[in-house]
């Protein structure tokens, strides 16, 4: 009778929540603390290295570990990944310690793997933006009206502006063809949209602005015809489970400092950024708006 009694008390208990007196559950083992890596791994989206050879790539890895090292403090390395979901898993198995998303990445990212935060973003000379441009003479008022024309993207156009020809090419289905012009850099393809050589092109926004401030005389024969929405900038993700609070630390001090001296501006030249900040609202908001205009791919 006693152990039918103790043994109702027990599974009471489990089905309420407690544990009555006599049957103490052990206590739960403290969650190991993340340790220090000796080298922080950084793995990079390689749609951010498009039309840049692939000699300077590698190059610019090996020159990554010293300027890193100068920067934070800490020995770095760099390797690419072709995929944002299996550099989100590197993340989460850490196998990687940073990763380097573009912006409207990580909006596909972070809800899966909502434990990955924002270490810093980084803040480019103008928001990623992509738009086509034809000649100032054509008399059309959107890509409906390019009646199966070539759209032709240079050989440098970054990720952001085949993310936008895509969408472009469904909302508007046959009214032009993609032609990649393997060797045609942004302000030749310009030079020939002007001239009417080409029908029309879809270039960076900025590098747009750009051109037109340089060249004004050949700025006015090119005109805007539909642009992207501004897209939230290249942002640096972690796993806080894997990073002690302090790495972290020294790491966003670091990156935010980095213009300050002489190898931090060597590093931000090569990537062609005016600094690092801490992630924000505007950025938050970037990211949202990214998300409703550019769904996450379907799941292969």
């Amino acid at each position: 009778m006693h152990v039918c009694a103790s043994l109702t008390l027990t599974v009471l208990g489990v089905v309420l929540g407690f544990v009555p007196l006599g049957a103490a559950a052990e206590p739960a083992a403290a969650p190991a603390m993340p340790v220090a890596p000796e080298v922080i791994k950084v793995g990079i989206m390689d749609g951010m290295f498009k039309g840049v050879p692939e000699g300077l790539v590698k190059a610019g890895g090996q020159q990554f570990g010293g300027l890193f090292k100068a920067i934070v403090g800490l020995p770095g390395e760099v390797d690419t990944e072709a995929n944002h979901i299996a550099l989100a898993k590197k993340l989460d198995a850490n196998k990687v310690h940073l990763g380097v998303f573009h912006g409207f990445e990580w909006a596909w990212v972070k809800k899966e793997f909502p434990h990955l935060a924002p270490l810093a973003i980084t803040i480019p000379s103008q928001l990623p933006q992509a738009c086509v441009v034809v000649s100032a003479k054509d008399n059309i008022a959107g890509p409906q009206d390019l009646k199966g024309s070539k759209v032709h993207v240079p050989f440098n156009m970054k990720a952001h502006g085949y993310l936008y020809i895509e969408k472009l090419g469904m909302a508007v289905p046959g009214a032009f063809e993609v032609s990649l012009s393997e060797d045609v850099a942004t302000e030749e393809l310009l030079d020939e949209v002007g001239k009417g050589r080409a029908k029309a092109a879809l270039v960076d926004a900025g590098a747009l602005e750009a051109y037109k401030k340089n060249n004004p005389g050949k700025g006015e024969k090119v005109k805007l015809l539909c642009q992207s929405e501004p897209l939230p900038q290249t942002v640096l993700i972690y796993n806080p489970k894997h990073l002690p609070d302090n790495v972290v630390k020294q790491l966003q001090n670091g990156l935010t400092g980095a213009s300050k001296n002489a190898q931090g501006k060597a590093f931000l030249f090569m990537w062609n950024l005016k600094g690092f900040e801490p992630a924000n609202a505007g950025f938050d908001d970037l990211v949202t708006k990214s998300l409703a205009a550019f769904p996450a791919p379907e799941k292969k």
